[in-house]
């Protein structure tokens, strides 16, 4: 244990050691963080879409709505083919 200590306080005492390790640790949490806010975009971007989605389903849910069976399929033979 005595060993690992006086190790650790070696490599920490070197300035160069020291900062180079204060780097990788400040690019790694740099690198973990634009990782955080991509994944927030693209959420943002699929919460958009479905709300999206959402409005164009009722909109056509509401216009169908009023019609027979057959006059809903009479109006969209044009988009089935």
């Amino acid at each position: 244990m005595t060993i690992l200590t006086a190790l650790i306080t070696a490599v920490l005492s070197n300035k160069l050691v020291a900062g180079l390790g204060g780097a990788l640790f400040a690019m790694l949490g740099a690198w973990l963080a634009g990782r955080a806010r991509g994944r927030r975009i693209e959420q943002a971007k699929q919460a958009a879409a479905r709300r999206r989605s959402r409005k164009t389903r009722r909109k056509v849910e509401a216009k169908v709505a009023g019609r027979s069976d057959e006059e809903n399929r009479k109006r969209m033979r044009r988009w089935a083919k």
